[in-house]
């Protein structure tokens, strides 16, 4: 299937189905996401220590987010207990998350449009560090391979799915135990449908990626 086929009603309508088979253990999930991030959120206001932890538990549950969304859009296998086990490619994850934040906030500094064209060229990066182990170049490298040609479509995706949660909201907020979930599949599926193709792997060596001095700096640590 071509990468531009899957928009929209094709990758709506797969999302559907896994988030109905998977939808037990995504809910689950989810509620503990956040009770640990309340309570950590109400310990945090007058103390410094908890503050810091809670960003840092705050980053492995969005690891956790992104391996169960993965796992999930492959059709996995699952049990509950899947979600927690080991810390593979945390390090690159976490690194590549890094050097992502700041160049789109280096973007957004400098000018708006490049602040949004970089966040929708290089979103894919943590996917593909926390799944392939990649460092955060070759990451870096293989989103922007894999969302060539489509960043206006993955743009429009995020405002129908933005309408879709404002309009789930409206009935007692109660729709957005099914568009949260919904969105939240989407996302895995993006990134392993985007992933599959050959050249997205075979061309990483070959293609550079722009990221601008003033955000490169802060971040060689490998």
């Amino acid at each position: 299937m071509n990468k531009a086929d899957l928009f929209y009603k094709p990758l709506i309508k797969e999302a559907w189905g896994l988030t109905k088979k998977y939808y037990w253990i995504i809910f689950l999930y989810g509620l503990i996401n956040i009770i640990v991030s309340v309570g950590f959120s109400m310990s945090s206001e007058e103390n410094f220590i908890v503050a810091l932890l809670s960003i840092f538990v705050s980053v492995i549950f969005k690891f956790w987010s992104q391996r169960l969304s993965i796992m999930v859009a492959k059709g996995q296998d699952l049990k509950f207990g899947d979600i927690f086990e080991g810390f593979n490619n945390f390090g690159k994850y976490f690194i590549t998350s890094l050097v992502y934040g700041l160049i789109v906030l280096g973007g957004f500094i400098l000018l708006i449009v490049p602040g949004i064209v970089w966040s929708l060229k290089y979103f894919l990066a943590p996917y593909f560090a926390l799944d392939k182990g990649m460092s955060y170049k070759d990451a870096l490298k293989a989103s922007a391979k894999a969302t060539d040609g489509l960043k206006l479509k993955v743009l429009a995706l995020g405002f129908i799915l933005f309408g879709l949660i404002i309009v789930s909201m409206i009935p007692f907020f109660l729709g957005l135990l099914i568009t949260i979930p919904l969105c939240f599949v989407i996302s895995g599926l993006l990134y392993v449908h985007l992933s599959k193709t050959e050249e997205v792997v075979d061309s990483i060596a070959e293609q550079p990626v722009e990221i601008p001095a003033e955000v490169s700096e802060p971040v060689n640590v490998v």
